[in-house]
């Protein structure tokens, strides 16, 4: 299969560039390639001591795009590619020269190649000490499947307009890297850990691809196969609940997209969604989440201009409301490419020289922040560093 594929791809795709909205590229590494790193200007002043301390993700984590570029994090906080798969297999990659030099950022606790302001894991204290066994994974054990935007909402932080691929060569491309991803990590049967978690770059109930794969791949000969969802929330109905049955005892994780605490808000910063059905599917999944021991839904909160005065509301709702969510997340907004220069710096609320950052600060007092279920991320910068 893996010959295949990668025939298929050097026939088909070869030359051709299928991302709709190609990044803003700062700058070009010899080794690693095209780069996009985040501008964070504006943030306050602060740094962390990493001195002894480490990150686990490169060592057992992989991020696949929709051009087929391998990430061993979030791509926003380690914007350095560790290969692409229309180019190399994932074993390739995954025990590559570029992947070996990120791991040894985190041995000598130099980290880098992460983008510092942007990880929620250095802001938040996250990271542990440099252990005295290092991970020796030959493969990874978290994929997060990236590979397709396809959306049911088209959100302005994230897209200039809905974006779904149902079939035509955008979808077929998108669909070969899924399923080299699947022949690399799964193959033969086997009782590896792997945690699969769909997707960072869509919606997996708004993908074709997605929906396609959760509804109608067995996991049964993977003993250790589990799944995580990073979704808007609004397709996760009872009844699309119901289709993925097959995944409900290895669901470990969902992450929900809220980025507001109203519906006005919402209809804002989460175009094309439906706040009335969202809160519906939450109350249900929280009603749910009792018969899934293991499972934890987590609501995250991207803070701009537009919803930073609801954080408090947000955090109150998600509390009150879902009391069996784990918990509610914050973190800042950055440039995804969809904004001109003007509208970004109004959108960037975290920005020292926003006109509302003294407003933005004073939310951030807020008694209900300090709750041991919200996680302010990277918003910490900025609660530390002013």
């Amino acid at each position: 299969m893996e010959n295949k594929i990668g025939e298929w791809f050097t026939q088909e795709f070869s030359g051709k560039d299928f991302r709709p909205n190609p990044p803003k590229v700062t700058h070009r590494d010899d080794l690693f390639g095209e780069i996009v790193v985040k501008d964070m200007s504006g943030m306050p002043e602060k740094s962390k001591p990493l001195e002894g301390k480490f990150c686990s993700k490169p060592f057992n984590y992989i991020d696949v795009s929709f051009d087929g570029r391998v990430w061993v994090c979030c791509p926003g906080w380690v914007p350095y590619p560790i290969g692409n798969l229309t180019e190399n297999s994932l074993e390739e990659i995954w025990n590559g020269e570029r992947a070996q030099l990120i791991r040894k950022s985190m041995l000598d606790s130099s980290f880098r190649y992460c983008n510092q302001k942007l990880c929620p894991d250095i802001a938040d204290d996250r990271l542990t000490s440099v252990p005295k066994e290092i991970p020796n994974n030959p493969m990874p054990t978290r994929v997060y499947l990236a590979m397709d935007e396809s959306c049911n909402l088209s959100c302005p932080s994230c897209r200039v307009q809905k974006i779904m691929h149902n079939d035509g060569p955008m979808y077929e491309y998108r669909k070969a890297i899924l399923d080299k991803v699947i022949d690399g990590v799964l193959g033969e049967p086997h009782d590896r850990l792997v945690n699969l978690h769909v997707t960072g770059s869509g919606d997996p109930f708004g993908s074709k691809i997605f929906r396609d794969f959760l509804m109608e791949f067995d996991p049964t000969p993977w003993p250790n196969l589990n799944l995580g969802l990073v979704t808007n929330g609004v397709m996760l109905t009872e009844t699309n609940w119901k289709r993925i049955s097959k995944w409900h005892n290895r669901i470990i994780d969902i992450r929900i997209s809220f980025d507001a605490a109203t519906e006005k808000t919402y209809n804002i910063t989460r175009r094309g969604g439906n706040w009335e059905q969202l809160l519906e599917n939450c109350k249900f999944l929280n009603k749910e989440i009792k018969n899934h021991p293991f499972l934890k839904i987590h609501t995250d909160f991207v803070v701009q201009d537009l919803n930073y005065k609801e954080m408090t509301d947000y955090a109150k709702m998600v509390i009150l409301k879902f009391p069996n969510f784990a918990t509610a997340n914050f973190s800042l907004v950055n440039d995804w490419g969809t904004w001109d220069k003007a509208t970004l710096e109004q959108r960037c609320i975290w920005k020292t020289t926003h006109p509302e950052f003294d407003q933005f600060k004073r939310q951030l007092q807020s008694g209900i922040l300090k709750h041991w279920k919200v996680n302010l991320g990277s918003v910490k910068w900025v609660v530390e560093g002013s």
